[in-house]
């Protein structure tokens, strides 16, 4: 198994729990994070005390002259759900369920190896996998009617009545060496039975749920090494669509109707076969290509019956919509968001015990239980990128969802050229990285909180972007509250660039695109470090002095080698869009896709007060980051019943007489006049309380406002940071216990000092009337980790400029201890 990137790890099951949790403005219950976790728990200590022996499997082991298809069945479909649920697999009770299955050479029903190949494809090829990677590559291959009516499909067991396990008996069931699977069964046959040259499955027998499995298990496999044919994918990809109904589902057996679950099997099927018969050189031109018709229409299937299909019961179904949900990076179907739904449904149906049951499951809990706890981790994994589905009009992309079941999919959509760019990149970070990763497409037309399931807003295309007042206002707020728009050129196109700098000067008229410097910690900071590149990419940013907020790729378009999935020799398109995921979570690993920094006022709660609070208009960059105080606003109001009024002040005219709390923070160096230094000065000596920070930790801000401080106040106040034991600290209802640093500042500034540096200077008496953080504050009140920035982790940033806040509002204990303490090493 290869060793974990240091910043990419990624556990799917207890992600830590949120700070801040997400308020939603949808009908759904809105299950927080926490339920999830919890459920999760609870499903997980389930499963494990139903092992018996080391395994799940509740029947005899296979006799000789008897076939046995759910014999491992059980065990592996847990042992996948455990495994994708973050447990790890030399664990004790994983350690014996795997050696089980490696060894199980007596496997041979198609739901038992197709789900066997998933815990392959969770370990990865190693010397323990190989071997049964191999065996279960032939196995599958040869369980896959190859010629006639039903070719490319499955049955319940690999041979008919009596073949398999009597075959092994006999000796009769070889496989070739690893080194000769590549190619079908004939002439010469991968496995044999009885001589008769291939797996005799029974005359008519096939349906498509035991086939998606054998699909399942056949991808598996192949990503981790068994050697498919492409002759394989095309006689599936054949067979699936030739099994399309009129409507655009699929039924369980042709010539029954379309279910939910079998309209999901046949989606989920088409993507694979999709991405292995859309080889490299199929993507190789700037051709755009249709999006694939029956994969469309399915969709569309799918958009009108998902109230029926997502009903929390059959978690069956529900794995098969979570399967499509990840692979088309969809959020919605029809107007359902189907992971918030589905969760919804399942962490409030979970059975006292732990487990689920399900329609199809009958007394079979076990898989049951499996398949929601598939549900529930794979769906919440963190959703890397969001591609934006733009050009399309509010009469064919209902409110809330990503592509309606109207769309019309005749020609190549301009947002979507490169349709499986975002899905081969997610794979690859994921299996870089030991984890597993989503990615979504989403719309303009649906709220902006849609837009923060991902820290970046991936927007590609060729031609002139063109967003109406409506869409711009809804791309700034995605920004502001902590975002990244990565602009892709399809082919180098410069009307895309172009337009995508407009973009730029629309959504932020003060800033301008330049040249991302080589020593930007986008390049040098994260796990795959550019100096190691062959290539190095050509990118324009535009920042607000703090973050980068757009990032645009004019002419290096990684995503035609993302489309292509073509790492070996083109490893750097991979390693920068991960290493743009990295900077924009900070060095965090981001477990779940619910944004729990985003906060919004509860209408229900009723403030008992208002304080009124000066931003102070002074500088060239003194609001860089707008939507940290409307969060804080936010939180005020929900968890102090406190209503902020936050206005701009222009500082020199005498505005700030109607005020008893400003704020001031920048970027750039400043220098005051003698008539705003003399009204700071009377502001504070008149019961005034000022807090000023850098923005990012920003140097040439801070050198400058030290002087100007001192030269208002005096330098005293600024020689030493306010004790740990200052009133500020020790508010009762509001007690700062801990409080952390982001990694960038640990690395670049402080070290390990674990201390605020918040200096304080006196106005009368004990009282602070200024306090001064050289250390971010403005842009950990928005929420988002963001690499690159030197101040406190939002958390902790949010808390202290709460505490200032109550301070100056008379809410802090009396300060028994010092007010400074000597600087320590590092502060």
């Amino acid at each position: 198994m290869p060793r974990q990137p240091r910043y990419l790890a990624s556990s799917l099951l207890l992600a830590a729990t949120s700070l801040l949790l997400l308020l939603l403005p949808s009908p759904v219950r809105a299950t927080s994070i926490h339920e999830i976790d919890e459920s999760i728990a609870r499903g997980k200590a389930w499963l494990y005390a139903q092992q018996a022996n080391g395994t799940w499997e509740t029947d005899a082991a296979p006799r000789p002259g008897r076939q046995h298809t759910r014999w491992g069945g059980h065990t592996a479909i847990v042992v996948y759900a455990l495994l994708a649920a973050g447990e790890k697999p030399n664990a004790p009770e994983l350690k014996r369920a795997i050696e089980f299955l490696e060894k199980a050479d007596d496997v041979e029903g198609t739901y038992a190896l197709g789900l066997r190949a998933q815990v392959w494809w969770l370990l990865g090829n190693s010397k323990a996998t190989a071997e049964p990677i191999r065996r279960d590559t032939a196995l599958l291959l040869a369980g896959c009617y190859e010629s006639g009516s039903h070719a490319g499909m499955y049955t319940y067991g690999l041979s008919g009545p009596g073949g398999g396990a009597e075959s092994r008996a006999k000796g009769e069931l070889r496989l070739r060496p690893a080194q000769s699977l590549d190619a079908r069964p004939s002439p010469s046959p991968s496995v044999t039975l009885r001589g008769t040259g291939r797996v005799p499955s029974p005359a008519g027998k096939y349906d498509h749920s035991n086939s998606q499995y054998g699909v399942l298990g056949t991808w598996a496999v192949a990503e981790v090494g068994g050697e498919v044919p492409a002759s394989y994918w095309r006689t599936v990809d054949a067979a699936w669509k030739k099994a399309q109904d009129d409507d655009g589902g699929w039924d369980y057996i042709d010539g029954r109707r379309s279910t939910a679950s079998m309209t999901a099997a046949g989606i989920a099927t088409l993507y694979i076969t999709q991405d292995f018969l859309l080889n490299g050189s199929t993507w190789s031109n700037c051709a755009p290509r249709p999006p694939d018709p029956h994969i469309a229409r399915g969709l569309a299937w799918m958009d009108r019956h998902i109230r029926q299909a997502l009903d929390g019961k059959n978690t069956y179904t529900m794995y098969g919509i979570e399967r499509i949900g990840l692979a088309s990076g969809r959020k919605y179907f029809g107007k359902v968001a189907w992971f918030a739904d589905g969760s919804d449904l399942l962490v409030h149906g979970q059975n006292a015990d732990g487990s689920w049951t399900g329609k199809f499951a009958g007394a079979d809990e076990v898989a049951s239980t499996a398949y929601a706890l598939l549900f529930l981790c794979r769906g919440r994994a963190p959703v890397m990128m969001n591609k934006l589905e733009y050009g399309v009009g509010d009469e064919t992309v209902a409110a809330g969802a990503a592509r309606p079941a109207a769309a019309k999919v005749e020609e190549g959509e301009e947002w979507n050229e490169r349709p499986r760019d975002l899905a081969h990149l997610t794979k690859w970070v994921g299996r870089a990285s030991e984890g597993f990763y989503n990615w979504q497409t989403v719309s303009l037309n649906a709220s902006p909180d849609d837009l923060h399931d991902a820290p970046i807003l991936y927007i590609a295309g060729r031609d002139a972007l063109q967003f109406g007042d409506a869409d711009i206002a809804k791309l700034r707020q995605f920004v502001e509250q902590g975002g990244l728009i990565l602009g892709n050129a399809d082919c180098g196109r410069e009307l895309f660039a172009k337009s995508f700098r407009e973009l730029g000067a629309a959504l932020f008229p003060k800033y301008e695109f330049r040249e991302l410097p080589r020593d930007h910690v986008i390049y040098t900071g994260q796990q795959y470090p550019a100096t190691h590149w062959k290539v190095h990419p050509h990118l324009l940013s535009l920042g607000n002095g703090v973050r980068e907020l757009m990032v645009l790729i004019p002419d290096f378009d990684p995503s035609r080698l993302w489309q292509t999935d073509v790492v070996k020799g083109h490893e750097e398109p991979f390693q920068l869009g991960a290493d743009l995921f990295l900077y924009m979570t900070g060095g965090k690993d981001p477990r779940v896709r619910v944004p729990t920094w985003i906060v919004h006022a509860q209408p229900a709660v009723k403030p008992t007060r208002t304080v009124k609070l000066a931003r102070i208009q002074l500088g060239d960059n003194w609001d860089p980051e707008p939507a940290g105080w409307r969060r804080l606003a936010a939180i005020l109001h929900n968890e102090r019943h406190t209503d902020l009024d936050v206005q701009p002040v222009k500082l020199g005219d005498g505005s700030l007489s109607g005020y008893r709390l400003a704020h001031w923070t920048g970027t750039t160096r400043v220098t005051l006049s003698d008539a705003q230094r003399r009204e700071l000065h009377d502001f504070v000596a008149g019961g005034g309380t000022l807090i000023v920070d850098a923005a990012g930790g920003a140097g040439l801000f801070a050198e400058s406002i030290e002087v100007e401080l001192g030269t208002i106040f005096g330098t005293a106040g600024l020689e030493h940071p306010l004790s740990p034991d200052h009133a500020v600290y020790r508010i009762p209802e509001s007690k700062i216990e801990s409080l952390s640093f982001r990694a960038f500042s640990r690395k670049s500034t402080i070290g390990a000092n674990k201390t605020a540096r918040v200096r304080g200077i006196a106005a009368d008496g004990d009282r602070i009337g200024v306090f001064y953080s050289p250390d971010d504050l403005s842009a950990g009140l928005v929420g988002q980790q963001v690499d690159g920035i030197s101040g406190y982790e939002p958390a902790t940033a949010t808390q202290l400029m709460t505490n200032f806040i109550l301070y100056a509002s008379g809410s802090a204990a009396p300060a028994t201890q010092p007010t400074t303490q000597p600087v320590t090493p590092g502060s």
